[in-house]
């Protein structure tokens, strides 16, 4: 029986080498090993999904760890957003392929809390970053652990029967039209290009082998999973080996409201003036540098730290440019009388030959960032009147900037190195 070929290449790989376990030989418990052991007779595993041919095998890998550590924490077993983690972890490349590493980076950094897969459901393809309020409940980690068990794959047993299930990287060229029994052979580029979760190993019978929760659904090998030979790091590479921790625990009841981005009052012309709590913008995540307005395609926009922002020639009589050191401000090709743009306030802005008498910028995020060349006369379009993301907070392809760890609504009173801002520093 023929089935669509599964994407199953990484396609990128870690831009830093993990911190290993200091030591040289990690030791676990000194009981002795079970023959067999799987953390699915524990019901700490949740179903096998499909990734069909959306290159996302890293960020099942990841979520399904985390989707254990919560069960294993004891909060009910629930599947979290595998599709938030595609649209929003920076370092990655969605669908076209991505590093287990760099999404635990990203989770561990930002303390982005994943909610659940009905509020967040997988749709195989790339698409805009969704912010969830800071009271939307979710799960987020507080650290995770990566192991060299090169020629210790006793200790990686001791370790997955210690602490969980393990993400890790494998050779599955040749996984494709796997049917059953235990694959120990063929495993010859010698190349992680597949990220799966091992949930145990069966060391009874003549060939010992690891358990491994596959992504491409429960018509692939044996519903959904397969036997791997353990031994001579054949196929599962010991070298990168992760395991991860939660850190809160929250019943999901949340829903995604438009209105409810960054904590905004959605009235028309006050919402850059919002009431932020605790604005978790960390879960925004940046691509490409085409933006804050302006249609600017290069990275030099009015953000932190810029030097000579190539944007727009225009004049400006007061630029209040929320705790950015600016040293030529030419924005926009527009007269501004008070311009507080990206500290949220903003009076009269006329921006790219429109009619604008209240522009309320930069809160949010649209689709397009086409929305200057229009007359408009209320235009809250950045701030939470916004279908897809609302932004800064968010994960938008075309926009790298803004991404900053936010306490107050301090959104760009950061430090920017190159305008690839995912995680930075602001003041309170």
């Amino acid at each position: 029986m023929g089935i669509a070929k599964p994407s199953i290449y990484l396609r990128s790989k870690a831009s830093k080498l993990p911190r290993y376990v200091a030591g040289g030989q990690t030791t676990f418990s000194s009981e002795s090993l079970p023959l067999r052991f799987d953390w699915r007779d524990k019901h700490i595993v949740t179903p096998v999904r499909n990734q069909q041919t959306c290159g996302a095998c890293w960020a099942f890998s990841v979520v399904s760890a985390v989707e254990s550590a919560c069960a294993m924490a004891g909060a009910p077993l629930r599947e979290l957003s595998v599709q938030q983690v595609l649209d929003c972890a920076y370092d990655d490349r969605g669908c076209g392929g991505g590093s287990t590493l760099s999404a635990l980076n990203w989770l561990n950094k930002t303390q982005v809390k994943l909610v659940g897969e009905s509020e967040y459901p997988f749709t195989a393809r790339d698409g805009i970053c969704r912010f969830f309020p800071a009271s939307c409940p979710g799960v987020s980690i507080r650290g995770y652990l990566a192991y060299d068990f090169s020629a210790q794959e006793d200790e990686m047993a001791k370790a997955l029967v210690a602490l969980g299930p393990l993400v890790a990287v494998v050779d599955a060229v040749s996984w494709q039209d796997y049917l059953g029994g235990v694959i120990q052979h063929h495993c010859s580029s010698g190349e992680a290009n597949h990220a799966v979760l091992v949930t145990g190993f069966d060391k009874a019978g003549q060939t010992p082998y690891w358990v491994v929760r596959n992504s491409w659904g429960r018509s692939w090998g044996l519903d959904g999973y397969a036997r791997v030979k353990m031994g001579s790091n054949i196929c599962v590479r010991t070298l990168d080996v992760f395991n991860c921790s939660v850190q809160t625990l929250d019943v999901f009841a949340c829903s995604e409201r438009t209105s409810d981005v960054l904590a905004c009052s959605e009235r028309t012309s006050d919402v850059p003036a919002c009431s932020v709590r605790t604005s978790d913008v960390p879960a925004c995540s940046v691509r490409t540098s085409d933006v804050p307005a302006c249609s600017v395609r290069t990275s030099d926009v009015p953000a932190c730290s810029v030097r000579t922002s190539d944007v727009p020639a225009c004049s400006v009589r007061t630029s209040d440019v929320s705790a950015c050191s600016v040293r030529t401000l030419d924005v926009f090709a527009c007269s501004v009388r008070t311009l507080d743009v990206f500290a949220c306030s903003v009076r009269t802005l006329d921006v790219f030959a429109c009619s604008v008498r209240t522009l309320d910028v930069f809160a949010c995020s649209v689709r397009t960032l086409d929305v200057f060349a229009c007359s408009v006369r209320t235009l809250d379009v950045f701030a939470c009147s916004v279908r897809t993301l609302d932004v800064f907070a968010c994960s938008v392809r075309t926009l790298d900037v803004f991404a900053c760890s936010v306490r107050t609504l301090d959104v760009f009173a950061c430090s920017v190195r190159t305008l690839d801002v995912f995680t930075c520093s602001v003041n309170e």
